[in-house]
């Protein structure tokens, strides 16, 4: 028996191989399509390396990370302990002299590889040097 599995309506992006994953008898609609990942960004996501702190709003717990890459509405953090998607999160991303604190929620984890945040809330100031940031790697 084939289940054919509806179109995914979650806020949480999904990937091709975590939909592999899918126990046998589930239909995979990305099949043929099965080492590449699908995920959906508001804004155009530029490669960044810079140091991140994330903590657990609820937790206090704290993870050390490295950007790999950034955008307006969040980013993506490298790590080995990733929080799992939904939490709540404040970040710091420090480069050079300056840096941007803001509230976000994880999107989507991937163990042993690292989480995406989506920022939910920026001040003003932080705002400004995260265009600067983006707009000095449209440049490059």
């Amino acid at each position: 028996m084939i289940l054919r599995v509806p179109i995914f309506s979650v806020v949480e992006r999904l990937t091709v191989n975590s939909i592999a994953k899918i126990g046998s008898g589930w239909h995979n609609p990305f099949a043929h399509h099965h080492s590449m990942r699908t995920e959906h960004h508001r804004a155009t996501r530029l490669p960044f390396k810079a140091a991140i702190a994330i903590t657990d709003v609820e937790s206090e717990k704290e993870v050390l990370a490295h950007t790999t890459d950034l955008s307006l509405f969040g980013c993506f953090a490298e790590t080995t302990t990733p929080f799992p998607p939904g939490t709540r999160v404040r970040l710091r991303i420090n480069r050079g002299a300056e840096k941007i604190t803001a509230q976000g929620k994880i999107a989507h984890a991937r163990a042993d590889e690292g989480m995406g945040i989506v920022f939910s809330k920026i001040e003003p100031d932080d705002q400004a040097i995260l265009e600067k940031w983006l707009a000095g790697l449209r440049k490059v």
